[in-house]
């Protein structure tokens, strides 16, 4: 008897002595393994998922202080030239209204000095302070200031002011106020007339109007 026969009548007597039943047609008494994994599927659905809470807070302050700063920079980076030469123009106006010109450019013994302190008069002056004003206005260091409605009227007040200001100083300041202080008013004048909305420009073109109506001033 070869060895594959000898496997095949072992086979046979072990399947011989299987008993075979039939399945009972009664129902389950408990859960199913199919009811037991959808109960455990929908209980695992309900609960919340869990995130660290320095993630959360970074990624809530990376969101909230990221775009605003990155916002302001760029303003910053547009502005603050913008308006260093705005000042350096009303300054040389000035000069020339008052025949200082002349007298203040022959100062220096010579274009090389003249140049490096001219320069350093508008990086010191005019570029740094107007930097550190723009940025400041467009961060979140004056909250109301992202308010449309608030920043308007702000924005409105500023302007009026200044320009009451500068026509005032027009009429009754003597000249050397004017060559000091009358470019950083007619400047700051403009650039709060940029950041308000057409509402603040047609009130504030009304309460210098009316300014300088009162006191009898005029334009010249």
């Amino acid at each position: 008897m070869s060895r594959k026969a000898y496997h095949y009548s072992e086979a046979a007597s072990q399947a011989s002595n299987i008993v075979f039943k039939q399945p009972s047609s009664l129902k389950p008494s408990g859960k199913t393994l199919i009811q037991q994994a959808q109960n455990c599927e929908s209980a695992s659905n309900a609960l919340p998922e869990k995130q660290p809470a320095t993630s959360l807070s970074t990624d809530a302050n990376s969101t909230s202080t990221s775009p605003s700063q990155t916002t302001a920079l760029i303003t910053t980076l547009l502005y603050s030239p913008t308006l260093t030469l705005l000042h350096f123009t009303f300054h040389i106006l000035v000069l020339h209204q008052y025949s200082q010109l002349g007298s203040s450019l022959t100062s220096s013994s010579s274009n090389r000095t003249l140049l490096l302190s001219l320069l350093w008069q508008i990086l010191r002056q005019y570029l740094l302070p107007y930097a550190i004003l723009v940025y400041v206005v467009h961060t979140p260091f004056f909250p109301f200031l992202h308010r449309p409605r608030l920043r308007d009227i702000s924005f409105t007040i500023a302007s009026i002011v200044a320009g009451c200001t500068l026509m005032r100083m027009s009429y009754r300041a003597p000249y050397l106020e004017m060559v000091d202080k009358a470019p950083a008013v007619a400047t700051l004048w403009l650039w709060c007339v940029l950041e308000m909305g057409i509402g603040g420009a047609m009130a504030m073109i009304g309460a210098v109007g009316g300014f300088a109506w009162w006191f009898g001033y005029g334009f010249r």
